[in-house]
């Protein structure tokens, strides 16, 4: 079900793609599909969850964000038509909202942990959600080939931006919660 997944949303708009659509190229039975996923956007989230959680995450040490940031950004640019084919989602269900709340999650993760505080303060929030769509622009930018800039380049400007405090994390970022199949 993952590998049809992943090959439909590499190579048809989104919401052309039908859960029949994927049932089809997996060769399994409604019944089986819904037993993992309750709809076919769960599926589009495992395929950026199992990036995160596999090649970036467990790599993190805490200190190494631009590498892990160009990372990101270079999967982006290696898998540009699967963005391109979910770019016109949106509210809750769509990816961008879905990358944004993840990316969110892990910026809060590691200002609490920082500060051995149960919540981040309004000001706190405020960072965090400006960080976090400054690189979702920049991740569009690359994805959709609207910047002549290197990722690395890129990267660089990013990073930059990303206040001091949250450069440093010494514990790993536990990993993103993924449906096991």
């Amino acid at each position: 079900i993952i590998r049809a997944g992943f090959e439909l949303f590499e190579t048809t708009p989104f919401n052309e793609i039908t859960v029949n659509d994927i049932l089809q190229k997996a060769y399994v039975s409604r019944g089986t599909f819904y037993k993992y996923f309750n709809n076919k956007y769960e599926l589009m989230y495992l395929y950026y969850s199992n990036f995160l959680n596999t090649d970036i995450l467990t790599e993190f040490d805490g200190t190494n964000w631009f590498e892990l940031q160009t990372k990101c950004y270079r999967f982006g640019a290696e898998h540009r038509q699967f963005f391109r084919n979910v770019k016109d989602l949106e509210g809750q269900e769509s990816f961008w909202w879905f990358m944004q709340d993840v990316s969110t999650a892990i910026f809060r993760d590691i200002k609490r942990h920082n500060t051995g505080k149960e919540q981040v303060t309004t000001e706190e929030e405020f960072t965090i959600q400006c960080y976090v769509e400054s690189a979702i622009f920049a991740f569009k930018q690359i994805v959709f080939s609207q910047t002549d800039l290197p990722v690395e380049t890129v990267s660089e400007i990013v990073y930059k931006m990303l206040p001091d405090d949250y450069k440093i994390y010494k514990t790993c970022i536990a990993k993103l919660p993924s449906i096991s199949h």
